[in-house]
């Protein structure tokens, strides 16, 4: 599995918000540091290859890939650079591997599946696509966990639902 398209909103007066930003950061080995502002108003400048990007409070932030971040003023602008960056268009052919998905009352088994990409949408901090399977049923991988599926192949991974 890949690694997924994190999206944050920087909420600097949110402390468990602002946590999961700067953990996440921290974990991928970004430069950060807060320019100026305090409380409400700080700023948080993110140092990238690309260039030093500015957050300001309500401004949305999303890795597009392993090592380049992206801020928008909203949070449709981030969720289309992430699947710009991901190389799929609506209608594509993907699939997408099992997993494990964790929920409130514990571990659950995804199944893999196949289908047209049909839509890209923010879940819990992460890029989810949501696949038309062929069957006519629909699955919602992370944006990261699709790939494209050959059309001359059939469908490896029945989209049947979890047990």
């Amino acid at each position: 599995m890949t690694s997924s398209r994190p999206i944050f909103q920087w909420q600097p007066a949110d402390l468990a918000a602002t946590g999961r930003v700067i953990g996440t950061l921290m974990r991928d080995g970004v430069d950060f540091h807060h320019p100026s502002g305090m409380g409400t108003t700080t700023t948080l400048l993110i140092r990238t290859p690309q260039g030093d990007l500015l957050a300001e409070p309500g401004h949305w932030l999303v890795r597009t890939d392993a090592s380049t971040w992206q801020v928008s003023k909203d949070s449709a602008s981030a969720v289309r650079a992430a699947a710009q960056a991901s190389g799929h268009r609506l209608g594509d052919l993907v699939e997408y591997d099992a997993r494990t998905v964790t929920f409130p009352d514990g571990p659950r088994n995804v199944p893999g599946g196949r289908g047209r990409l049909a839509d890209v949408f923010v879940a819990d901090h992460d890029i989810v696509a949501r696949v038309e399977h062929e069957d006519g049923t629909n699955g919602a991988p992370l944006l990261a966990d699709l790939r494209p599926a050959d059309p001359t192949q059939t469908s490896p991974h029945p989209a049947t639902a979890p047990e």
